[in-house]
């Protein structure tokens, strides 16, 4: 009977590849954060039609998209809608991932995409900063596709790690490995306990 290693690599990270576990999460997530974004275009193209009307996503003063959708903020790509740009990026992701279940893929690919959704976390600050100081209210779409990218970012990097390609042999890799969860649970916390301080007179519309 075959044993895995006891670094905590399974025996698909020593052939190259993450667990199959590891990568049905990775290609669930992205395509939970595709439907999302979807929805953002959906909302956005029912906004231009109709102007004057409320959008399902809108159930209160505090949770609500319409007041974003038509925004610079949301169009940081030349005009183009992040949620489209959205929808094409986290689909070549399934994509990516889809195709690393029966081989193996450039390392460079991987950590480019680690870097890219390190790209993304930046980019959730900003529009978290934005959502409380500029429209004053929590888009529900929006976190979706935050949680998603932010476990993505978190066992993605988990998975690197474990296959040697980042930080290899670091104290820190197997830190980030052993308490992934613990770590996405952190910033997760956080985002709820900044929206909780910083919009604390509207949390009377989630009751």
């Amino acid at each position: 009977m075959k044993q895995e290693p006891d670094d905590g690599t399974t025996l698909n990270d020593c052939a190259g590849r993450p667990a199959t576990s590891t990568l049905v999460l990775l290609i669930v997530l992205t395509l939970i954060a595709m439907a999302a974004s979807a929805e953002l275009v959906l909302s956005e193209i029912q906004t231009l039609k109709h102007p004057a009307e409320h959008l399902g996503c809108d159930l209160n003063p505090l949770i609500g998209c319409s007041a974003s959708l038509t925004t610079w903020q949301a169009h940081l790509l030349f005009g183009i809608p992040n949620a489209l740009v959205g929808v094409g990026l986290f689909a070549g992701l399934a994509g990516v991932f889809l195709a690393w279940c029966s081989g193996q893929i450039p390392r460079w690919l991987g950590v480019l995409i680690e870097a890219g959704l390190t790209g993304g976390m930046v980019l959730i600050a900003f529009f978290l900063h934005q959502s409380i100081f500029e429209f004053t209210k929590l888009c529900p779409f929006c976190f979706i596709v935050w949680t998603c990218t932010i476990i993505l970012w978190v066992q993605l990097g988990a998975a690197l790690m474990r296959l040697g390609w980042l930080f290899p042999g670091t104290g820190f890799a197997r830190i980030w490995v052993a308490q992934r969860w613990l770590i996405t649970a952190i910033i997760l916390l956080l985002i709820v306990l900044v929206v909780a301080v910083t919009l604390s007179d509207k949390l009377v519309y989630l009751f």
